[in-house]
């Protein structure tokens, strides 16, 4: 065992030490439910749901503090905006031109919060600016697999970022 003596002085240099980090660390939204974090750059950082998930997102940090989504991850739920709506997809590649990504897209089916798999895919190249975001992937509501559903916490949410972005 080995016993450290700490002084007052040195617990109050250290407290004010870890006020100022922590005043100076920007927010990052949309990772709250992450485990796994790899910084790439100052201003970039590689998020996984668990460390030994396959699939990772690419935030970047901005000055108002925000971070969003830079390049989602093959394979990961996007919304994106299309004709001033949201659809719902699977990114499907990145572009060469690093600009652009790949999504393999569901169409709308019934209720609001509803999508398919149409019989064809449909995948289409869509620039960054368009990515609203990830997504959760949605609750699988038949048999077969074909029709799923989002969450309206999630459709809200989506809505609300939809909003905004084309405001």
């Amino acid at each position: 065992m080995e016993i450290l003596l700490v002084t007052n002085a040195e617990v109050q240099a250290m407290v004010e030490r870890l006020e100022n980090r922590y005043g100076e660390a920007s927010r990052i939204c949309g990772i709250q439910r992450c485990h796994a974090f790899k910084p790439i750059s100052g201003s970039q950082v590689e998020v996984r749901v668990f460390s030994s998930s396959e699939r990772s997102e690419v935030f970047s940090l901005f000055e108002e503090e925000v971070a969003r989504p830079l390049i989602p991850a093959h394979g990961s739920y996007v919304a994106v905006e299309v004709n001033r709506k949201f659809q719902l997809g699977i990114v499907h590649g990145l572009n060469l031109d690093g600009q652009s990504v790949d999504i393999n897209f569901m169409q709308r089916s019934g209720s609001r919060n509803s999508f398919s798999w149409p019989r064809v895919p449909k995948i289409d190249s869509m620039e960054l600016y368009h990515l609203l975001g990830p997504v959760e992937a949605p609750d699988v509501t038949s048999t077969p697999g074909r029709m799923y559903k989002l969450g309206l916490p999630e459709f809200n949410r989506i809505s609300e970022i939809l909003a905004n972005h084309i405001s």
